[in-house]
């Protein structure tokens, strides 16, 4: 509510100071024919050297479109390709968006999903840690589980061991966790009511490790249809998932 209101004051203040400068310039006395004519009663005589008034036409202008950066963006953006970022490996999405950590750095609000949730143990001291709401991991004990661990190289069989982990860890920290007896994408939604929330999936090969996995990343103002298709799956693994004891 308080950004609201003072966008609307910074709005308030663009406008008055486009308004100003056009009175200002307008309003001042040209020489013609040896007399003062007041500019407003003549339109096809602009005068040109009041720099004050271009200075404030400028200012209004530029604060006005500064504010609304992002919505001049979108309207464009709505005449070419949306976006939907690709990354063949999760080592191509560290070195462009960063980590989890810092990809996380200015969500307010995190979904999390994940088959085994190891990175819940890795960031639960971290400060973004602090922002995960809801969190899903494959139920440990499920039958979906153990047949994931016979078909995930190197680190299989201790999927369900890293589940409990992050179980635990989610317990200790009071953070609100459910388990899933079906299948898991990892799952990552930031800011999921918000316009600029984004939703990024991570693909699941059998017999490939997930850092071997592609992603994609979904923007909710530029593929709002695929983006409401993501937290509704998620929000439904939720409301069908069961707490842990």
């Amino acid at each position: 509510m308080a950004l609201k209101i003072l966008s609307v004051i910074a709005d308030i203040i663009s406008i008055f100071t486009f308004l100003y400068g056009i009175i200002r310039l307008w309003g001042r006395p040209s020489q013609e024919g040896g007399e003062l004519v007041d500019a407003a009663s003549s339109p096809f005589s602009l005068p040109s050297g009041d720099s004050l008034s271009w200075l404030l036409i400028g200012a209004g202008l530029l604060i006005f479109i500064g504010l609304r950066a992002r919505g001049i963006y979108s309207y464009f953006r709505s005449f070419g390709p949306y976006r939907i970022e690709f990354y063949n490996t999760r080592s191509e999405k560290n070195r462009i968006r960063g980590d989890l950590e810092k990809e996380l750095a200015e969500s307010s609000e995190v979904w999390f999903a994940a088959i085994g949730g190891d990175q819940v143990s890795q960031l639960a001291a971290s400060e973004v840690f602090k922002n995960f709401t809801r969190i899903i991991i494959n139920d440990p004990e499920s039958e979906h589980m153990k047949r994931i661990s016979t078909i995930q190289p190197i680190r299989g069989k201790s999927l369900p061991e890293i589940a409990r982990r992050a179980i635990e860890t989610c317990q200790n920290r009071e953070k609100a966790i459910k388990l899933s007896d079906n299948f898991v994408l990892n799952v990552i939604i930031s800011d999921p009511d918000k316009p600029d929330a984004w939703a990024r999936v991570q693909s699941f090969f059998p017999y490939f490790e997930g850092p071997s996995s592609p992603s994609f990343v979904v923007y909710k103002e530029d593929r709002p249809e695929l983006f409401d298709i993501i937290k509704g799956s998620f929000e439904r693994m939720w409301k069908a998932g069961k707490v842990p004891v």
